[in-house]
């Protein structure tokens, strides 16, 4: 992993455009085609489900009682919540997610590996809802993906991966060029280019073997992605 700062940045869009010498577009408008470019290249990161932006997880405790969490404030996509198996312990399993049709499901279940509540989860707007509701209390992990966050000062990076970077700056520059009424099909092509070449390999980050195939209740088997 490397990273660029958001006054590299500006400078290679104002080369790919030939505008280095050019003052038809100035530094706040060329901001804003950054970093609606920056949102656009973070997504198409992220929707390949792996792990390129995934921090550390987030801990947490709900008492007894208490049946939802808020979401963090720079919450973006969940990859899995975890909850310890006993009080105390520092064994974890992760969760399945809710199915609506359970969403006010209050009484306990248990499973048999771990004699606990088996619990479940499902995202409603800014919170979290556990179900069973008396039997959510416990110790969690939250993994998820942060939103983006918009470049400002100069020095503000963003993390990058093998010339990744080179398809936001091309559309910056593309955007640019758009501006000025000028051709940008060249770019438009290159663009292209990367981004499928992006898309083949930023999936299988891990290329020693898949898990796209999962054991799904008991012996039936299904893709599943992380969120």
């Amino acid at each position: 992993m490397s990273s660029i700062t958001l006054a590299q940045i500006r400078l290679r869009a104002r080369e790919k455009s030939d505008m280095v010498n050019s003052n038809f577009i100035e530094d706040p408008e060329l901001l804003n085609y950054i970093n609606e470019s920056y949102f656009t290249w973070y997504d198409l990161i992220v929707g390949v489900f792996e792990d390129y932006f995934l921090d550390d997880p987030t801990e947490f405790t709900l008492a007894s009682g208490v049946s939802e969490f808020p979401l963090p404030a720079d919450f973006y996509k969940l990859a899995g919540i975890d909850k310890a198996s006993d009080a105390g312990s520092d064994r974890f399993y992760p969760l399945r997610k809710t199915k609506w049709r359970e969403r006010n499901r209050t009484e306990n279940s248990f499973s048999t590996y771990a004699l606990s509540p088996i619990t479940s989860y499902r995202i409603i707007k800014d919170k979290i809802i556990f179900t069973p509701k008396d039997g959510a209390a416990g110790s969690f992990k939250l993994w998820y993906i942060p939103t983006a966050i918009p470049l400002v000062l100069e020095s503000d990076t963003i993390d990058t991966y093998n010339g990744y970077e080179n398809l936001l700056i091309l559309d910056v520059a593309i955007k640019m060029l758009n501006k000025e009424e000028s051709d940008p099909s060249m770019l438009m092509v290159e663009r292209a280019r990367i981004e499928k070449k992006m898309q083949d390999m930023l999936v299988d980050r891990d290329i020693s073997g898949s898990e796209r195939i999962e054991e799904v209740d008991g012996d039936t088997f299904s893709e599943e992605r992380f969120w």
